[in-house]
């Protein structure tokens, strides 16, 4: 065997090796609980942000739609209590005739017990408001959310304010 040969084999072999050490190393990455809490702590983040805008909107064409939207990605008490009022909520936002449109514009999650299927989330909402008549406003609200476990994905069993200092 010429010296070439011998050196191509032995980088050949390194390489082989590299390859395998970075595949079991990947695959160890991949399979631990960090991983997995990683994934379930952006579901629990994505299905958060997704049920906060729509407890913060409301259109003055379709308050009935939107209070069904709230019930949809609600549950527990909270899921309770707008069954309870839904008919006095549909009517009180019909003489308000106001759209208001909540986006997230930054959230958290700041606990997760992954037993007991909880979630907490603080959450920035960006609230335009359109009245029918006037110029529309921009308000700023910051929101505690607590989703639980249901099914397969996650709702809000719990929504508050969280005041703001004043500066």
């Amino acid at each position: 065997m010429s010296r070439r040969w011998k050196i191509g084999v032995a980088v050949l072999a390194v390489a082989v090796a590299f390859a395998g050490w970075s595949g079991w190393t990947l695959q160890q990455a991949n399979a631990s609980s960090a991983v997995r809490y990683g994934q379930l702590r952006d579901g629990v983040l994505s299905a958060g942000r997704q049920s906060v805008a729509t407890l913060t909107t409301v259109r003055r064409q379709s308050p009935e739609v939107d209070v069904n939207r709230w019930l949809s990605c609600t549950t527990g008490a909270l899921h309770q209590e707008l069954v309870r009022v839904k008919a006095d909520t549909v009517s009180q936002l019909r003489k308000a005739s106001a759209t208001a449109v909540g986006t997230v514009t930054a959230a958290a999650v700041v606990t997760m017990d992954e037993s007991a299927g909880t979630a907490t989330l603080l959450t920035t909402v960006s609230l335009e408001i359109t009245p029918s008549s006037g110029s529309p406003t921009t308000e700023r609200h910051r929101y505690r959310a607590v989703l639980t476990r249901a099914g397969a994905g996650w709702k809000v069993s719990s929504l508050s304010p969280v005041p703001t200092g004043k500066a």
